[in-house]
């Protein structure tokens, strides 16, 4: 690049920057982020004072949740009220004809001022992220003994979920899926299941990689089906690969539906092959419904909570990202109340886009169905439809429960949200806001 080309450039990224380092000092001293922040903390303060279930994992659990919520929650009122504000407030208030003066583009002036709304929020996020760390760890350092040492290959161990090598064989000959007269989406659902009657047994075979072995126990999860919150005895054993016995299970692990039951096997129960057989026993009086896809699985460690932790961080700030661009596109060419108002329509619209397209999506299988459907009901349906599906699906990239069930955050999710959050809808927002800053007159 020759210096003719290159002079420009650099002094465009010398305005957004500085413009970016002047909102942001601005920002930091405003009323909103210091109530804000300090509510935060106080909350996190007091969340290791919350009741838990009793269990040293279970409070552990409790302080990441909180904390998470918090995070979550203040980010994104932050972004929110401080993006909206940043440059419509300037306008209104005519403060916008200094900057007007000086020669920076009202390209570099728009972008620095989303520079520095991210700034604010990165480094909102990442303190906030220190603070949960340390008030986990002062959690985890309280426990002593036996306790610790669940909490170090529990919770504060991020693992991703395996499946089987193999599920099923000679010994589950008996096994049957539900009725085929079932509803669609339920036989949907159970042509990758199997269900357990009673007396039966469901055999695995997982495989066990080298960094496995090295490890104290091994971890499985169980997740049972069959009934709204109901409650299954099943019994669990491994085949010893010594002797060709089945072990341990003496007593039953009661499971509730939906629920994720953690439980741990020695090492010693895997084979020079690297394999470990599992089964399932159901000893209760109700038939149990296992899927295919998360009935059983091995939970291999994949870092510490940390880590994972950060990966966390990296979506809410896709996120955060995301709710900044909409405002501060949105306050270049409208009002601080109706940016507020359209930056709180995409936050909700984004944890409520999903169940909304269901709904959205019986309406209009009903009307599809009804002998009187006009037309004008079905075009109706069809366009909230599209706004439905226009809308950023945050539940889609939370992964609070995940964090605070102590699953593997995966790396493909993240690069997903920043894709499709940050470069492709937080970019549509930009534009238009560019565009609109460009045509707007200052002075009306």
């Amino acid at each position: 690049m020759t210096p003719q080309l290159a002079t420009p450039a650099l002094r465009t990224l010398r305005q957004v920057w500085a413009v970016g380092r002047i909102t942001f000092a601005e920002a930091v001293r405003r009323k909103v982020f210091v109530v804000l922040g300090v509510s935060a903390a106080v909350i996190l303060i007091l969340s290791p004072m919350l009741p838990s279930d009793g269990t040293a994992p279970g409070r552990i659990r409790l302080v990441i949740t909180v904390c998470s919520m918090t995070t979550a929650l203040v980010s994104m009122l932050v972004m929110l009220l401080v993006g909206a504000s940043s440059l419509a407030e300037e306008i209104e208030s005519k403060r916008i004809y200094w900057p007007a003066t000086k020669p920076v583009s009202r390209s570099a002036y728009l972008a620095g001022k989303y520079l520095g709304v991210l700034l604010l929020g990165g480094a909102l996020i990442l303190a906030m992220g220190v603070v949960t760390v340390v008030f986990v760890r002062l959690a985890a350092w309280q426990m002593t003994g036996r306790e610790a040492e669940d909490l170090g290959e529990s919770v504060l161990t991020a693992r991703v979920e395996e499946l089987p090598e193999r599920i099923g064989g000679r010994e589950v000959a008996e096994l049957v899926n539900l009725d085929a007269a079932a509803g669609a989406d339920e036989v949907r659902e159970m042509e990758k299941a199997e269900l357990v009657r009673p007396g039966l047994a469901l055999p695995y075979v997982f495989s066990a990689g080298p960094d496995l072995r090295r490890e104290r126990k091994v971890r499985f999860r169980l997740r049972a089906f069959s009934g709204i919150n109901a409650a299954f005895a099943l019994r669990l054993k491994t085949r010893d690969p010594r002797t060709g016995d089945w072990k341990g299970g003496e007593n039953a692990i009661w499971v509730t539906a939906g629920a994720a039951t953690d439980f741990t096997v020695p090492t010693g129960m895997i084979s020079p092959e690297g394999l470990i057989e599992v089964r399932v026993e159901n000893t209760g009086p109700e038939p149990v419904r296992l899927r295919r896809s998360d009935g059983l699985v091995l939970a291999a460690p994949a870092g510490p909570f940390e880590w994972n932790l950060v990966k966390w961080l990296a979506l809410l700030f896709c996120r955060a990202a995301l709710l900044g661009a909409v405002v501060v596109g949105g306050s270049a060419f409208l009002s601080f109340p109706v940016t507020t108002l359209l930056g709180g329509a995409v936050w909700l619209g984004g944890y409520l886009s999903g169940f909304a397209l269901a709904v959205v999506s019986s309406g209009r299988h009903l009307i599809s169905a009804a002998a009187e459907s006009s037309s004008t009901d079905r075009a109706f349906s069809s366009l909230v439809a599209l706004v439905c599906r226009m809308l950023p699906d945050f539940s889609h990239y939370s992964a609070s429960r995940a964090l605070a069930d102590s699953q593997a955050i995966s790396v493909v999710m993240i690069a997903s949200a920043m894709l499709w959050l940050v470069v492709v809808r937080g970019g549509v927002f930009v534009v238009v806001g560019l565009v609109g800053y460009r045509r707007r007159e200052l002075g009306a």
